[in-house]
């Protein structure tokens, strides 16, 4: 059974471009002028029940981008995404009540654990319920 489903994400930010001085000050209210950023594209994996990942980049390269559309913090631009069965950010409530997320550096902890370090690692495992809090 696969836990996790990730076909073609991708996820596009509208970042602003702000003018500077006392004249900027005014360009920036009346344009809206930026480009867009890709955190994520194109992305696509599965994760089995019981399977630990390990999810390493340099900064920058989405790691943390992807965690958050996988637990529905983030709304995707594009793609497909199902944890256990649900779309995360469609089902965020049951999703929590059957997931546990912890950051740090802690990869014992179970859960999907993320430092700020030059290469992250994240170890995703589900748990298998709610009040054990025993990963599968």
């Amino acid at each position: 059974m696969r836990m996790i489903e990730v076909e073609n994400l991708q996820k596009c930010f509208w970042v602003r471009q702000h003018h500077r001085g006392l004249g900027g000050v005014w360009r920036n209210l009346v344009t809206r002028a930026g480009r867009e950023v890709w955190a994520v594209n194109d992305i696509s994996f599965r994760v089995a029940a019981g399977e630990m990942v390990g999810y390493i980049g340099p900064n920058g390269a989405g790691k943390s981008t992807t965690i958050k559309m996988l637990t529905g913090i983030l709304v995707p631009s594009g793609g497909q995404v199902m944890v256990a069965g649900l779309v995360p950010w469609r089902q965020r409530r049951a999703l929590a009540r059957r997931s546990v997320l912890s950051s740090g550096s802690a990869p014992n902890s179970g859960g999907i654990c993320h430092s700020s370090s030059r290469s992250t690692c994240c170890a995703i495992s589900t748990v298998c319920q709610q009040r054990a809090l025993r990963p599968i």
